[in-house]
């Protein structure tokens, strides 16, 4: 089958339809659409897949105990206003925010489409945020920020030249 077909299908219809219907009827969870519900739990089920993908062993573990999954926010973090300041001109700032917004699609399109590691749970003006496997963590720099792994350097040299060649 054609995946990007079918995920522009379900992106364009089911969320549509899916995001007008509430999860859940109870206080305090019935803010909550039928969509967002879906896409966590689908998000969540993709980045175990592909954390299973990428370190084969903890299968029986968590197989055994699914409780024991566990999984990490992957944050491309640029200073968007910062880069829109730049301009001089209405003209440059539209341009730093087009291309902003071309960037973070660009980085979405390759984590969760080109190599399938999760699905992006937030954006602003800060970057762009994925849920992921936890085994894309490497060392810690502070308390609760890591380095990526050392294994996907070629991760962060996609995402290095999506902003070299955009930008």
């Amino acid at each position: 089958p054609n995946w990007a077909e079918i995920r522009n299908f379900v992106l364009k219809n089911i969320k549509t339809w899916y995001s007008r219907l509430l999860s859940d009827s109870r206080f305090p969870i019935n803010d909550i659409t039928l969509w967002e519900q879906a896409y966590m739990s689908a998000t969540m089920f993709k980045a175990t897949l592909s954390g299973l993908f990428l370190d084969d062993s903890k299968y029986n573990e968590y197989l055994g105990n699914p409780q024991k999954i566990k999984w990490s926010i992957l944050g491309v973090q640029y200073d968007k206003l910062g880069l829109a300041e730049k301009g001089l001109k209405v003209s440059h700032i539209q341009w730093y925010r087009e291309t902003a917004k071309k960037v973070d699609e660009l980085i979405k399109n390759l984590i969760e489409v080109k190599w399938a590691l999760g699905n992006e749970i937030y954006r602003d003006e800060t970057g762009i945020y994925f849920l992921v496997p936890d085994c894309i963590i490497g060392n810690k720099i502070d308390k609760n920020l890591f380095e990526l792994n050392k294994n996907l350097g070629w991760l962060k040299c996609q995402i290095v030249t999506i902003f070299k060649h955009e930008f």
